[in-house]
């Protein structure tokens, strides 16, 4: 959580999928304050936070910004799963105006 004078401007949420390898399943930060580096701060404490674990995050190919902002906080594409909005939502999600269609995995590992 990224708090400035008790208030929230952002979170991030982590799961635990296996002994070492933790996902990044979400990160929100409060509108007004978006483009201000706080996502990245973000990004950067839960990558301390689990140091020396691989930690993955999936999001839309629909959204070219998101990939570049994982890709420059260390994340490399590892890997597509293809169709995955829609086999698995009954309605079309929509991001950046566009439809998702596949999912692209990222990772980061962190050395010991």
């Amino acid at each position: 959580m990224y708090k400035q004078d008790d208030a929230v401007l952002g979170v991030a949420a982590v799961t635990r999928e296996d002994e070492k390898t933790f996902e990044l399943k979400n990160i929100a930060v409060r509108e007004d304050v978006q483009g201000m580096g706080i996502g990245g701060m973000l990004v950067t404490h839960v990558k301390e936070v689990f140091k020396g674990n691989r930690i993955i995050v999936g999001t839309s190919d629909a959204h070219p910004r998101i990939l570049r902002f994982y890709e420059r906080c260390g994340f490399t594409r590892f890997h597509v799963i293809k169709n995955f909005f829609i086999d698995n939502y009954k309605q079309p999600v929509i991001d950046n105006g566009r439809r998702c269609v596949d999912m692209v995995i990222l990772e980061v590992k962190e050395r010991q």
